[in-house]
């Protein structure tokens, strides 16, 4: 395990979460025991996501909101791995630099992570070489806000779900325009390699990096004249963004995912699944994840390539684990 790190990061799914808080509830659960146990030990760590918690938000079950977020805090101990759009900001900050030949650095990937469930919400403000820390005393209050919504037995405010967890419906009007997108795709790639699809499709993300590109030439102060420099062409490079660890996996998931296989149905929750990962994968030593995706994984060569165990069934991750330590 790399530092600053001394046992393995275990991320799970929220489903995984669920299933265990529905067996607690019928009479136990042997997974949740011997997780805690290995977690209690200090063998492993597993971290809560913004997406997991927000989520949970979510259900509109109150007794299934305080059964998972109980197995949430006895699990994690506050410990949280923060959400795609942070980390990305973190790694594409490191690499600017290094561009430009600036000493400072993200303290990554300890700065993947942190201590206390506001930590896993919002951006992280970059002050090198770690972000800065939010208010305890406010925290406190925050925390206490948020368990007191999740154990509450009153509906959560729809506004707040919608603003947190913009999540497709399935069958919806944008839910069809990401089916047509994705057959758009695949017709336009017929006949290409798919070694020439694989650069194309990770290609097609320097758009959207620009901005963290700007926000990231802003934090270090290389403006001129209060402006971000010309872009160089290296950023817009196929090598320049897969050295974005999150880039990188989020587009070969998405690739191996619904090119390599042209008649994989394009599935909502398989997408935001991506999302989560992208950030997982590169970041924690064991991930558990549905079984259609952790063979994308494995197929795709992520899992060798960052050195990642990943898991579709988490009894076998449990003996995995537990022969590990």
């Amino acid at each position: 395990m790399p530092p600053p790190f001394l046992m393995p990061i275990v991320y799970l799914d929220l489903n995984h979460w669920i299933n265990m808080a529905k067996e607690i509830k019928k009479g136990g659960s042997p997974l949740c025991d011997r997780l805690a146990s290995l977690s209690q030990r200090k063998k492993i760590a597993i971290p809560a996501s913004g997406v997991l918690l927000m989520e949970l938000l979510a259900v509109k079950n109150p007794d299934q909101r305080e059964d998972v977020g109980a197995v949430i805090k006895r699990l994690t101990d506050r410990f949280i791995i923060r959400d795609f759009d942070s980390v990305l900001h973190m790694e594409v900050a490191n690499a600017v630099a290094e561009h430009y030949g600036d000493i400072r650095r993200i303290s990554l990937p300890a700065m993947a992570f942190g201590v206390g469930y506001l930590e896993a919400f919002g951006h992280v403000k970059l002050e090198y070489p770690e972000g800065s820390q939010v208010d305890p005393q406010e925290a406190a209050k925050m925390l206490d806000h948020y368990w007191n919504i999740i154990e509450s037995s009153s509906a959560l405010d729809p506004m707040l779900a919608k603003l947190n967890i913009p999540k497709i419906q399935e069958g919806s009007g944008e839910h069809r325009a990401m089916i047509e997108a994705t057959q758009r795709t695949r017709d336009e790639s017929s006949g290409k390699s798919f070694v020439a699809l694989r650069r194309e499709y990770i290609g097609n993300m320097a758009e959207p990096v620009a901005r963290y590109i700007d926000h990231a030439v802003s934090d270090l102060g290389l403006l001129i004249n209060g402006l971000p420099p010309a872009m160089p062409a290296l950023f817009k490079t196929t090598e320049f963004l897969e050295r974005l660890s999150l880039i990188h996996v989020w587009s070969d998931l998405h690739l191996y995912l619904y090119h390599k296989n042209n008649e994989m149905k394009v599935e909502v929750n398989d997408l935001y699944d991506i999302g989560h990962l992208a950030v997982a994968i590169p970041y924690c030593d064991v991930v558990v994840c549905d079984k259609k995706i952790a063979s994308i994984v494995t197929s795709s060569g992520l899992e060798k390539t960052y050195n990642t165990k990943v898991f579709g069934d988490l009894s076998k991750a449990v003996d995995f684990l537990e022969g590990y330590a």
